[in-house]
Parts: C-alpha cells; sequence; structure tokens
C-alpha cells in the first residue's frame, strides 16, 4: 500500500513546482510589463520624479503642481510636471516622452521625426518658461524675491537624438549630474530653500484639499 503513495507523493510534488514556476514567470511578466509601461505616458514623469526624489531630498522635490496662471484677465491653472528646490535655485522640469529624432529650433515649434511619422509640437522650452513665471509670481507674492528659476526640458526616453543642443536641454540619465552640479553652487542658503519648499508644499497640500472637496462635490451629486 505504502508502494501506492509514492508516485502520488512525487505527482503533487512535480504538481506544486510546476504551480511555483508559473507563479515565478507571471511575476515576471508583469514586472517586465511595469517596466515597459514606466517608459510611456504620464509614467514617464514618475520615471524622472522618482530618479531624482532617490537622489536628493525628497521634501524638495515635486511633481503635478498646479499653479495659477494669469493671462490678461483670465486666469486659469497649468500643470508643472516637476520642481525641484537647489542651492542654486528653483529647478522647474518640463518632461517629454517623444521618441526618434527631434528638430528642435531656439524658437517656435518642435518636430518629432519618427520611422514615418512627423509630429509637430509646442516648443517646450516655451511651454516651461510660462511655468516659469508662474513660480516667480507665486513665491513673489510670499515675499521671496530674486530667487534664480532654471527652465529645463528633460525628454525619458533612451531612443532619442537632436538637431541642437542646448544647455538645459537633457536626456534622463544626464539630470541628477546636472542638479547635483547646481546644488554644489550655494547660492541660496538652507533657511532659503527651506521657505521655498514651505510655500510649494503649501500650495500642493491646498490644491489636492481643492480637487478632493471638488470629486467629493461631484460624487454628492450622484
Amino acid at each position: 500500500m505504502k508502494y501506492f503513495f509514492i508516485p502520488l507523493l512525487l505527482f503533487l510534488i512535480a504538481a506544486f513546482v510546476t504551480y511555483l514556476i508559473s507563479v515565478s514567470v507571471k511575476n515576471s511578466h508583469a514586472k517586465n510589463e511595469a517596466s515597459q509601461i514606466l517608459w510611456y505616458g504620464k509614467d514617464r514623469e514618475y520615471y524622472v520624479y522618482e530618479m531624482i526624489a532617490s537622489a536628493f531630498p525628497r521634501k524638495n522635490v515635486f511633481r503635478n503642481l498646479n499653479i495659477p496662471i494669469r493671462v490678461q484677465n483670465n486666469t486659469y491653472f497649468s500643470e508643472i510636471d516637476i520642481v525641484i528646490v537647489t542651492h542654486a535655485g528653483v529647478v522647474v522640469i518640463e518632461v517629454k516622452g517623444m521618441k526618434g529624432k527631434i528638430d528642435n529650433p531656439a524658437q517656435g515649434p518642435w518636430q518629432q521625426i519618427y520611422r514615418d511619422k512627423i509630429l509637430n509640437f509646442e516648443n517646450p522650452f516655451e511651454q516651461n518658461d510660462t511655468h516659469c513665471k508662474a513660480i516667480r509670481a507665486l513665491l513673489k507674492k510670499q515675499g521671496i524675491l530674486n530667487v534664480p528659476v532654471y527652465n529645463v526640458v528633460v525628454f525619458a526616453d533612451k531612443n532619442v537624438s537632436f538637431t541642437h543642443k542646448y544647455k538645459m536641454l537633457f536626456k534622463a540619465e544626464a539630470i541628477v549630474d546636472f542638479i547635483a552640479y547646481l546644488n554644489d553652487k550655494f547660492t541660496l542658503s538652507g533657511k532659503d530653500i527651506k521657505n521655498i519648499d514651505s510655500v510649494l508644499s503649501h500650495f500642493q497640500k491646498k490644491q489636492r484639499k481643492m480637487l478632493y472637496e471638488k470629486k467629493q462635490k461631484e460624487s454628492n451629486r450622484k
């Protein structure tokens, strides 16, 4: 009788091992898929954000700040991808996810050339200049003046090239070294950085509260 259980036991062990292998493969596929997703859309911003936040104090790094921008008599909110406060000043980063060749003149629209497709898009430096002005206005409103603000553009995809090089245009892998370089300048004191962090943090919390209350009102209407 005991010999009957040996094949059964071996069968159960084999089945269990097969199950473990299938789970491992499934998890591996999930990780690979997550890694691929990381390089697309909004997650590219998160990828660059995590690179920076892992290398510098996270309290100095802000993501998706919705800053009010006033144009003539109208005020609207514009989302800033990443802001980091350094000893050299405030770095305002616009993240792009395009790949291929980028035709990037100093002024006017840029053009992405990838395979057989051509796509025109807004000059990210001009787009981000509006964000920089909004940051300056926000700090000025709180009595914080003469803070250097850097207009920086980062392309997250590894497979990208540019027709023109600019001092503030980077691929993702170079941005940490650039920020480290700025952080060694010590234009701003630790107290200055703390004050700027406080303004941006307070503003971000205020925006999140407004968004939460808006969602609650919309939910109550249903």
